[in-house]
């Protein structure tokens, strides 16, 4: 089962990642909430876009209202590298895991609208933008 393939709930994901060990960063799906369409995008092989929250700057971003804001901050991400946070606007945390460089990037709106919760233990590293989807992890 890819871990693309299901839908995301608002505020419900975390990314777990054990950096000492051979494998990637995996989204883990916490049960409850609204349900966000688009709240994942695979970026590359291997890789993924966790999103939660809107944009504002769509347009800008070269998006229809079709799209979904996970798939539209992996194409910011593709276009402008790790320079993609200066140029989005809304109220959000991501995660984003970049399998071809081995990066994981999180970030939040400019404004700190919405939250970014991290764990680091020194082998396994937890972010969520909901604390208590920390708290319920093993």
């Amino acid at each position: 089962m890819s871990i693309l393939s299901f839908p995301l709930d608002r505020g419900a994901w975390v990314v777990r990642w054990e950096p000492l060990g051979e494998a990637a960063p995996h989204v883990v799906k916490v049960p409850g909430g609204e349900t966000v369409e688009g709240g994942l995008a695979e970026l590359g092989a291997g890789g993924f876009v966790a999103f939660d929250g809107c944009l504002f700057d769509r347009a800008e971003l070269g998006a229809s209202a079709a799209g979904a804001d996970a798939s539209l901050v992996a194409a910011a991400y593709q276009r402008w590298g790790s320079g993609f946070l200066e140029k989005l606007r809304g109220a959000f945390t991501l995660a984003i895991w970049d399998q071809e460089r081995r990066r994981l990037t999180l970030g939040r709106d400019a404004m700190g609208l919405h939250p970014c919760f991290y764990w680091w233990d020194g082998q396994v590293f937890l972010a969520s933008p909901v604390l208590d989807a920390l708290l319920g992890q093993p």
